[in-house]
């Protein structure tokens, strides 16, 4: 808080300069909680006795620290200290924090333990220390890095905040702000902390500890505007946060461990939130969200539902929420579940919740997904605590999910776009448009199907896609194609090609993730995709930048037709017939990749047109096939999840046209609009047919 932001620099101080002062405003409290009510008792820090004069502002209602749980001082209270690769102590205390800033001033890499785990540390403005933090991570080759900058000057030189923005930065939560990139600043970072895109995940020093990492006294003369602060942890594996297991796994990655000795408990990652349509939008529940409660209803009368239905989540970005009462209870992002830590850690996290919260789940909804490692995992559980199971189909429940956030009862229509979510007919669905409420649900419209050649492989070698872009457009364009492509890829692309001719290992999908992924491949911009979403987002890009130069954009056609089930099929063909034509008269290339993947987006600003006009036909397409679905079933409102509405320029399409028909429109703002939310989706299913 400003208050101890205050004290901790102040020489006349009893604190100055100790990375753990706190007060009842701030410091932590999930990450060290092992028990409610939340005394020192049922803390970590009951490992640390209180000073006699931490004991008196602890008892004294007049000061700042009454009841402060985990007041303390340098005398009494947790330290710091500074190890090496193989355990030995380089510096403590004050001095520890000098050679941590002196190493990273060099351009070395330090595992520096938070509120609610590890971070990986470095100089965000040297190049060298930046690559080497990727090459030891395995960081995928142009996945988005977070800054933490010194203070709002610096954030200002590297990037655009508004008010909004800059009072997200500054609250208590003090997330990751997703902004865009100012170029020619002051401070420049290293071009790879954000390649390819014009967005830049900016936090500022949210704990005594990194303040102290930035303060010109804590230096000895060295400066520091930007730390590259990225999770601690290797490709796939959970956040790491206690001390000997940083030392056993980072080992490779770090060349020195800034530790301290105060235990936690609960981790979590760093918050992560976007500004969009006028409202901060969160992508990752994290440090100052979770556990986010939401009411089951916003009625005082009513009653809490019977039980204790709990939503275990999807496989990806993964999350689960467990009813208390009146309240649903979302979990910190716990991250893809592949894996057997990522297990583990959802495990762990999910007995932390039932012993803090003191809850017995009586419901665990899994995902209707038959192969998810979620839903075997959920499944062990029911069978080992007695509690009911069922299953919930993926999009249904980011339709719940949207209408339990806003407190809607009764049917709504529901646009869920997103990557990958399995079908009732077993197809892998992701743009869809559906009736119903948390209790059940039907499909009235879809997307064209579009087939995934090689299946899951076609997600990362989005080229593929296009091919069967062009293939279901016509089986002739591939073969002309397949000639733009650099030529190593030429011998796979002939493969794919005969693939989709004799509907050989072509997985059908109505995803409209997979349809911006095929897109960005077709118009040169990304056609091999080193982390998720990772097309979608540079397709994104490309489109800002022609709108950021022309105020004008002429969406894509899609057409409306019924399909044979008679639910509305939105069709993406004359959309790649008019972004073909517009090509050939730019004379471009369709499929024309770079042979060399450079760290700059380069697209042709032919293309860039292209991106912003397939938005925007997007958007009108979905749009009007809601309205058509409401006009036919007198239903006004309209939900809007799924992963798909992490881009800024679709979601402020859909609400703009919506809104223009009459329609109201909602979406998600605390909770992810991605499948971190369908855990919640899910619980009030279980409540709703508790």
């Amino acid at each position: 808080c400003p208050d101890c932001a205050h004290e901790v620099l102040d020489h006349a101080d009893r604190r100055f300069r100790y990375p753990f002062i706190n007060c009842t405003n701030c410091g932590p409290r999930y990450s060290i909680i092992e028990a409610l009510p939340y005394d020192r008792p049922n803390t970590t820090m009951r490992e640390f006795t209180m000073c006699p004069r931490c004991r008196a502002e602890y008892e004294n209602p007049d000061d700042r620290r009454y009841h402060a749980q985990p007041n303390a001082c340098p005398d009494c209270g947790p330290q710091v200290k500074l190890l090496s690769r193989d355990g030995a102590v380089l510096a403590q205390r004050d001095e520890a924090l000098r050679e941590a800033v002196r190493m990273l001033a060099q351009g070395a890499i330090i595992a520096v333990k938070g509120l609610g785990g590890f971070h990986l540390a470095c100089d965000a403005t040297n190049a060298g220390a930046v690559n080497e933090l990727r090459r030891r991570k395995k960081r995928a080759q142009f996945k988005p890095l977070a800054v933490m900058v010194k203070d709002f000057s610096v954030l200002l030189e590297v990037a655009c905040a508004e008010t909004s923005e800059l009072a997200l930065l500054s609250s208590p939560i003090s997330p990751i702000v997703l902004l865009p990139k100012r170029y020619g600043g002051a401070v420049h970072l290293a071009e790879m902390v954000a390649p390819r895109t014009d967005t830049l995940g900016v936090m500022i020093p949210y704990t005594p500890l990194h303040l102290l990492l930035f303060n010109p006294e804590t230096s000895g003369g060295e400066t520091l505007s930007a730390l590259v602060m990225t999770s601690a942890n290797l490709a796939e594996e959970p956040l790491v946060y206690e001390n000997e297991d940083a030392l056993e796994r980072l080992g490779s990655l770090a060349d020195a461990f800034l530790l301290h000795n105060r235990r936690i408990t609960a981790p979590s990652d760093d918050s992560i939130v976007r500004v969009m349509a006028g409202a901060p939008r969160v992508f990752r529940l994290g440090r100052g969200y979770a556990p986010y409660p939401i009411a089951l209803s916003r009625d005082p009368r009513e009653a809490a539902p019977q039980g204790c239905a709990v939503g275990w989540g999807p496989d990806m970005k993964a999350t689960f929420a467990m009813q208390a009462g009146c309240f649903a209870l979302i979990s910190p992002h716990l991250g893809d579940q592949e894996t057997l830590p990522a297990q583990a850690f959802h495990r762990r996290t999910y007995e932390h919740f039932k012993r803090v919260f003191r809850q017995e789940p009586s419901t665990i909804v899994a995902d209707l997904h038959p192969g998810y490692h979620s839903r075997a995992l959920a499944q062990a559980e029911a069978k080992a605590s007695g509690a009911a199971f069922s299953d919930m189909q993926h999009h249904h429940a980011h339709l719940a999910s949207v209408m339990l956030e806003n407190g809607l009862k009764g049917d709504v229509i529901a646009l869920a776009l997103d990557g990958t979510g399995y079908g009732t007919d077993g197809v892998v669905w992701g743009g869809e448009i559906l009736i119903g409420s948390p209790a059940s649900f039907r499909r009235v419209g879809t997307l064209r199907t579009l087939p995934l050649p090689g299946g899951e492989e076609a997600v990362k070698r989005t080229w593929r896609l296009a091919i069967s872009l062009l293939h279901e457009t016509d089986d002739s364009l591939p073969e002309k194609a397949i000639a733009n492509l650099p030529a190593e890829l030429v011998d796979d692309a002939q493969t794919i090609t005969e693939l989709l001719r004799r509907k050989i290992s072509c997985v059908p999908c109505t995803s409209l993730g997979r349809l911006f992924d095929a897109f960005s491949a077709l118009l040169g911009i990304c056609g091999e995709a080193t982390y998720e979403a990772q097309a979608a987002i540079e397709l994104e890009t490309a489109a800002a930048r022609h709108l950021r130069c022309c105020a004008s954009v002429a969406p894509l056609q899609f057409t409306i037709r019924e399909n044979e089930a008679g639910e509305l099929l939105i069709d993406y063909l004359p959309a790649v017939k008019a972004a073909l034509e517009a090509l050939d008269e730019a004379e471009l290339r369709p499929l024309a990749l770079p042979v060399v993947l450079s760290s700059e987006l380069s697209a042709h600003p032919a293309a860039q047109a292209l991106a912003a006009g397939f938005i925007a036909g997007v958007a009108r397409a979905f749009s009007q096939a809601a309205i058509t679905v409401s006009q036919h079933e007198s239903i006004d409102r309209v939900v809007l999840s799924g992963g798909c509405f992490q881009n800024k320029l679709l979601l402020e399409a859909m609400l703009n046209n919506l809104h223009a028909a009459g329609l109201n429109a909602y979406t998600h703002s605390a909770v992810p609009m991605n499948d971190a939310g369908v855990s919640l989706g899910q619980l009030s299913h279980g409540s709703a047919c508790n």
